[in-house]
């Protein structure tokens, strides 16, 4: 019961409205009646007014169960995401990892999320450096670090729940709040009712020691609409080779550069990957020009 009323307070909101106007509209439309005779007697006028106002309150209860349908497995839309891979030493030992997520709930009361960053080539993840804020940021914000070091579950716990707004998820399409948001950098104040930029940093220590390593990207839980990638790599180890894909459905797609490599050796390099469903994976893999492992021991053991 108190899931219904959350969910469509907006309708029975007008619906109280309209009962409390009702005592109102007969000496309201006997004026109205009296100044523009065209338009009827006031009964007439009354009983149309009342008519409409249920209208109204129907059709909003009809869009609201719409988009409750449309959204009922997917309580949060991830509408831009990017995330930035910068090596801090050319051996890969630490590589910093930062994330700016652009947020929309799809649903009423999201108190908290999560994501899950896992070490799958030998490499530990420590908590401490691990950092979340949202744009505007909450004193009271909580940040959970769980699970083990090769694997860390990672839970944003909310002030207050994420802006939602059945009638905005109506009038405002996803790309314009991309739009805007990307004009100003952070969200108006019009646009912080719709919509939550958080951003993350970490860094993965030994999880990039390999001259061929590759990043994965899962969208597990939810749908992300715009992906970018961006790597920087270390001047003292350029990569030879890097390329991308997206895999969705059982097909493979090349991911877009959005800059082309210039020069002998390019050191930054930006894929763009759009319309991730669930379950698919961005993949951006890249072999360096070095092999320090190799370098410092032979037949030393692989984390692939």
């Amino acid at each position: 019961m108190r899931e219904f009323f959350c969910r469509y307070r907006m309708v029975w909101k007008s619906a109280l409205a309209a009962l409390a106007v009702l005592p109102f509209l007969d000496p309201f439309s006997a004026k109205i009646a009296h100044a523009a005779p065209f338009l009827g007697d006031a009964e007439s006028l009354s009983g149309n007014v009342v008519l409409a106002v249920w209208v109204f309150a129907a059709a909003a209860l009809l869009l609201n169960i719409a988009v409750s349908v449309r959204y009922a497995n997917q309580p949060l839309s991830v509408l831009r995401s990017r995330i930035d891979i910068e090596f801090l030493d050319p051996r890969g030992e630490r590589v910093s990892t930062k994330r700016q997520h652009l947020l929309r709930a799809e649903q009423p009361g999201i108190w908290a999320r999560y994501r899950e960053v896992v070490a799958t080539q030998g490499g530990k993840i420590p908590k401490e450096p691990i950092a979340e804020h949202r744009i505007p940021p909450a004193a009271n914000d909580r940040l959970l670090r769980l699970g083990r070091p090769t694997r860390r579950l990672i839970v944003q716990k909310y002030e207050s729940p994420l802006p939602y707004s059945w009638l905005y998820q109506l009038l405002v399409p996803d790309w314009l709040c991309c739009v805007f948001v990307e004009l100003g950098k952070s969200p108006g104040k019009f646009f912080r009712q719709i919509v939550t930029v958080e951003s993350s940093e970490l860094v993965e220590v030994d999880e990039y020691l390999n001259r061929e390593s590759e990043l994965r990207v899962i969208a597990s839980r939810y749908s992300h609409t715009e992906l970018t990638i961006t790597l920087k790599f270390h001047e003292e180890n350029p990569p030879e080779s890097v390329e991308a894909h997206l895999l969705r459905s059982m097909t493979i797609e090349d991911g877009e550069c959005e800059n082309p490599a210039t020069g002998s050796e390019p050191l930054e390099y930006v894929f763009k990957f759009r319309d991730l469903s669930k379950q698919a994976i961005a993949r951006v893999g890249w072999r360096l020009s070095h092999d320090f492992q190799q370098q410092d021991a032979v037949g030393s053991p692989s984390h692939q």
